[in-house]
């Protein structure tokens, strides 16, 4: 009847939803006639506010704002950029270990990320230094922004250093140094936890197919495979680069 559905709609909701939950009961007045209606009477639904999502489990209910303000976007940027910084080492051949000197450049708003965020993009690309002018370097491109990131390794920066190794054994040239440490730094993934050896992998050591700069596994595409949230990649990240740290230095004692 149309008179019940107005009377049950002009109830106050958050009255109405204490009293069932309570095991109550409600009243309404039709043509001047009281009526008391019960939990078997009334469907109680939630409904999320625009701009949420709601998710309910039983008596319990979470609602998800779903807008994204300014420190969000600024912080996914800062994640994208290290990553495209993270591709750029891959390209550039660079161990896991080496520290690098950055440049970045490209759309204003992602080089503004990267400065409200520069400790985090230093510190999980190990950059010892940044800078905001590189006009020429690895192109990438994050939500529709061109960026481009300029980089070398910085010298003297090696973990093998950092770990006051003695000096590397003789061997005849660079080639022959470089492929021992490879060696040091496989075999010291090897000890690691699997989740760490296979994150490290998929970051680090997985080539890029040439001409195939788009296809680079993105965290997204990390987080999906691993079954890890995208949001713990960059701090699982230096936790595992730190673990890895410490089984180096240990193979590298005299």
């Amino acid at each position: 009847m149309p008179q019940v559905a107005a009377a049950i709609e002009a109830l106050d909701p958050e009255h109405v939803a204490g009293a069932l939950r309570n095991g109550g009961r409600v009243g309404i007045n039709v043509d001047g006639h009281d009526h008391e209606l019960g939990a078997d009477d009334l469907t109680l639904a939630m409904r999320p506010l625009a701009g949420y999502q709601l998710e309910r489990e039983g008596s319990h209910a979470v609602a998800l704002e779903l807008e994204l303000d300014g420190e969000l976007i600024r912080e996914m940027l800062a994640r994208e950029i290290v990553h495209a910084v993270q591709n750029a080492r891959k390209a550039a051949g660079l161990r896991v270990e080496d520290r690098i000197e950055l440049g970045l450049g490209g759309d204003a708003e992602l080089l503004a990320a990267a400065r409200v965020h520069e400790e985090t993009v230093r510190g999980e690309t190990l950059a010892v230094a940044l800078d905001y002018e590189a006009a020429d370097g690895e192109a990438a491109v994050i939500e529709g922004r061109p960026l481009t990131v300029a980089l070398r390794r910085h010298e003297h920066a090696s973990l093998e250093e950092a770990a006051n190794a003695p000096a590397p054994m003789a061997a005849p040239g660079e080639q022959a140094e470089r492929l021992e440490r490879e060696r040091l730094v496989r075999e010291a993934l090897d000890e690691l936890r699997p989740r760490c050896r296979e994150l490290l992998t998929r970051l680090f050591l997985t080539p890029t197919p040439p001409g195939e700069a788009g296809s680079r596994t993105s965290y997204a595409d990390i987080a999906r495979d691993l079954g890890m949230p995208i949001g713990s990649i960059g701090p699982t990240r230096l936790r595992c680069l730190q673990e890895l740290a410490r089984i180096l230095a240990g193979r590298l004692e005299p």
